[in-house]
């Protein structure tokens, strides 16, 4: 294969008589799932260095559109490190369904390009894509051909648009490991649960429904998704921890335990990471996407979301997390506090990837600084703004803030010796450098637990009252496993997720004990 590679940039416009996923309504909540390979497959072996399997394909998702058959994403995806011999797109069309899984509407596929090998300036504008049914929900289909009868404004002929444009040759030492990965925007999405805020005593402030309303808090839980800008360094690539057996057991599907721990931690990844009518979307532009990684604007920008996400360390807030190897970083609250008692909690939030770039924990504070001319703020400055208050802008500037974060991860264990990667990594131009501060520490160092300690003091006198003992919260957390509804069926699940969670506390065990 040659070893040219092009940066691209992917924009999928809108889609036009999307099949019916609601019959009463005549609507849909459409969104598109991506999957972009190499045009040549030998791309997928072209990392030598380990046995780690290529992450391909690549994918993006774009946002929900509600009840609409005529949606409109306008959602750009660059890509670095396509082979010259070109790419393969595949889109599935979905319709959200919270709380069930998502119908597949359709399928369409997009080579590029038709015919030669990628060059810069080579663009392929608003292309249509015809939505194959084959593999689409025979509901939805036979939905839409009865209201054809009788609606003028329903199809059942389904397109896609779609422009594809090469931008610029990959740069030299950009290449990462000769897989593809996405260089930005950098995409975000934050996932709400009131049911889990209720489990774990999470309070999280609620915008104001008016100018003269008041800020107000309510349960809720929150997951972040931050897509980072790539290339990944090779080194950053863990595995999980085959050797412990209760790890191994739940990635392998060993058996029916196997099979019943991975189904129940998917199951949460998935109640964790729901997309919903409450999920918020966004993203952080490049503005100037080219060879220039130096990207003043768009860095003080991604710093500020991810501060914003983190509600500026406030509350004394821990994080675990994980960071995939396409550089999808996903994070929630831990600690004493959220006491829900998940399989493994990084195997729930890399919805048990056998393979992933990093993970452990980590915690944002405000920089100290020894004359401070400002007083420290009780809440966040996002806080503040909620309710209306005066935000001094020095309190928001990402320079005044450290992140901290280490490779605390009985699943996967990253190697210390990869913490400089891990730095150099969220430090690069194009992610977190306009933190003032990032500091990566082993999970195991004794300074670092100290501090997580005082994290902890902060939350515990931070005035956060009328939240559940860690006890109380576990229990309500086996309840809400274990509801499965009144039915024969219904019993037999019940049976296993009880059976799950002894297996689960035998882990807790088996972890604490080391």
């Amino acid at each position: 294969m040659s070893p040219e590679q092009y940066d691209l940039l992917l924009t999928f416009h809108r889609a036009a008589h999307v099949p019916i996923g609601d019959l009463p309504s005549l609507s849909c909540d459409p969104f598109l799932v991506c999957s972009l390979f190499p045009a040549s497959p030998s791309q997928s072996s072209n990392d030598t260095s380990s046995s780690i399997p290529s992450p391909v394909p690549l994918q993006f998702r774009t946002p929900t559109i509600r009840k609409t058959l005529e949606p409109e994403w306008n959602s750009a995806w660059i890509v670095g490190g396509a082979p010259k011999e070109g790419v393969r797109l595949e889109l599935e069309l979905r319709d959200e369904d919270p709380g069930d899984h998502d119908d597949i509407l359709g399928s369409a596929l997009l080579d590029f390009p038709s015919a030669g090998s990628l060059e810069e300036g080579l663009e392929a504008k608003e292309l249509e894509l015809k939505v194959q049914k084959r593999k689409g929900n025979a509901r939805a289909h036979a939905a839409t051909y009865l209201a054809e009868a009788v609606s003028s404004r329903v199809s059942r002929h389904a397109r896609v648009y779609v422009s594809v444009r090469v931008l610029y040759k990959t740069q030299t030492g950009s290449e990462g490991s000769g897989r593809m990965y996405t260089l930005g925007p950098h995409h975000w999405s934050e996932h709400f649960s009131p049911l889990l805020g209720h489990v774990t005593g999470t309070r999280l402030g609620t915008s104001p429904s008016s100018p003269t309303a008041t800020q107000r808090e309510s349960f809720d839980f929150k997951a972040n998704q931050l897509q980072l800008s790539g290339p990944l360094p090779p080194a950053l690539k863990f595995q999980y921890v085959a050797y412990r057996p209760f790890i191994g057991i739940l990635f392998s599907k060993s058996g029916w335990r196997g099979w019943a721990l991975n189904r129940a931690l998917r199951k949460q990844h998935d109640v964790v990471y729901s997309y919903n009518r409450k999920t918020r979307y966004g993203s952080v532009p490049l503005p100037d996407p080219g060879p220039d990684p130096s990207q003043p604007q768009a860095a003080h920008q991604l710093a500020t979301r991810f501060l914003e996400m983190t509600s500026y360390g406030s509350g004394g807030r821990l994080f675990t997390y994980v960071l995939l190897l396409d550089g999808q970083w996903r994070f929630t609250e831990t600690g004493e506090k959220f006491a829900v008692q998940f399989l493994s909690k990084h195997g729930m939030h890399s919805d048990v990837a056998k393979w992933v770039a990093f993970s452990g924990e980590f915690f944002v504070r405000r920089i100290r600084e020894e004359s401070a001319a400002l007083p420290e703020p009780e809440g966040s400055p996002q806080e503040h703004e909620q309710g209306h208050g005066e935000v001094h802008q020095q309190e928001r500037d990402p320079a005044r803030y450290e992140l901290v974060i280490d490779n605390d991860s009985g699943t996967y264990r990253p190697n210390k010796a990869q913490l400089p990667e891990l730095h150099d990594f969220l430090t690069s131009p194009r992610n977190l450098c306009a933190l003032g501060k990032v500091t990566v520490m082993d999970g195991f160092d004794e300074e670092l637990k100290r501090w997580k300690e005082l994290q902890v003091r902060g939350r515990h006198g931070s005035g956060e009252d009328g939240r559940e003992a860690p006890e109380e919260a576990g229990v309500r957390e086996g309840k809400m496993l274990q509801h499965h509804g009144s039915s024969v069926k219904g019993r037999v699940r019940g049976e296993v997720m009880r059976r799950v969670e002894q297996m689960a506390g035998e882990h807790e065990r088996e972890e604490a004990g080391e």
